[in-house]
């Protein structure tokens, strides 16, 4: 069952990428380009005796294949009891990225294969993403989402409004420290869990 779960998954990689650059000389002379993300998260527990506070670090190295807006990823992340590795396609269409990977990911003393499709929004100082990640091979298996949608301004300030599954959905303030790098911070108010918050340190090169 899993493995025609990925095949089907890879097929859907080939359509969203779509038509690779005519010709080798094509390819060639397209213009390439890794860029990333390290991503470093705190979510603090509310009752420490009942549930321990998150560390988690993600990075995040994407290749530019050519000029159709074809992008190549992979992506870690690991805390203290999850650690997962994905490889995944995107395509640039207008302001939004579409993409979807698939990759192994350890609970505890469990690795299941996932499957991860999300959307990513940027335009100006407007900034939004969508993720989801789905176990495969397990029809009863729900689905995890997180995403947020944030605004910048002039003067670094960071606001707008965060959400994940089993975190809550809450406001989110934070400061652009230099051009690459932000402090973001989170609390859920709709559907609160044991985490107090979420702060987020994110360099982007």
């Amino acid at each position: 069952m899993q493995r025609n779960q990925v095949i089907r998954a890879l097929l859907f990689v080939a359509v969203l990428i779509g038509v690779a650059p005519a010709s080798a000389q094509e390819a060639t002379n397209a213009k390439s380009a890794i860029s990333g993300m390290v991503q470093l998260t705190v979510q603090p527990s509310r009752d420490r005796a009942a549930q321990r506070s998150i560390f988690g670090q993600l990075l995040y190295l994407q290749h530019e294949l050519g000029p159709e807006g074809l992008s190549a990823f992979v992506q870690l992340y690991h805390d203290q009891s999850l650690s997962s590795g994905f490889l995944g396609a995107g395509r640039q269409i207008g302001d939004f990225q579409l993409a979807i990977a698939v990759g192994p990911a350890r609970f505890g003393d469990r690795t299941h294969l996932t499957l991860n499709p999300w959307v990513y929004y940027v335009k100006g100082d407007i900034e939004g993403s969508l993720y989801a990640e789905r176990y495969l091979g397990k029809t009863d298996a729900p689905w995890y989402f997180k995403g947020h949608a944030q605004k910048l301004f002039e003067n670094g300030l960071i606001v707008g409004v965060y959400g994940e599954t089993g975190v809550g959905v809450g406001p989110m303030i934070g400061y652009q420290i230099v051009k690459s790098t932000s402090l973001t911070f989170t609390v859920p108010v709709i559907a609160r869990s044991g985490l107090a918050g979420v702060a987020i340190l994110r360099f982007d090169f």
